[in-house]
């Protein structure tokens, strides 16, 4: 199963039904593979390690390039005039406990983002 089908099919599961990641299977099974946008051979190699190495491939990949590389995709699918697009991506918000990502850390070679409570500060001008 390639990445972008696996990496599909869990934003398909988080939209519809939030499964675990070990439920992925069983939940895939109510339906008929093909409204899924899967090949019934591909069911079984449908797990959670299958989509873990997805998500590891996701966290290892350009971000920013990819965001860009879709939504050129959507804007160019659907016609869309972004004539009076106003994008503020500034603002991101966590809920639940993340004491361990207070501080920025170095995950498989790349440093992550801090997660703190309240506004942040940027450096002085």
């Amino acid at each position: 199963m390639r990445t972008s089908t696996a990496l599909t099919l869990l934003i398909k599961n988080i939209l519809i039904n939030r499964e675990p990641l070990y439920g992925l299977g069983a939940w895939v099974s109510q339906f008929v593979p093909e409204l899924l946008g899967l090949e019934q051979q591909q069911l079984k190699s449908l797990n959670d390690d299958r989509v873990g190495r997805a998500l590891d491939r996701l966290f290892d990949a350009n971000l920013p390039e990819l965001a860009m590389a879709v939504t050129r995709k959507v804007v160019d699918e659907f016609h869309l005039n972004l004539n009076e697009l106003h994008n503020d991506s500034t603002t991101v918000r966590f809920y639940g406990d993340y004491d361990e990502f207070e501080q920025p850390v170095l995950r498989r070679g790349k440093l992550t983002v801090a997660i703190q409570q309240g506004a942040q500060q940027g450096p002085s001008s």
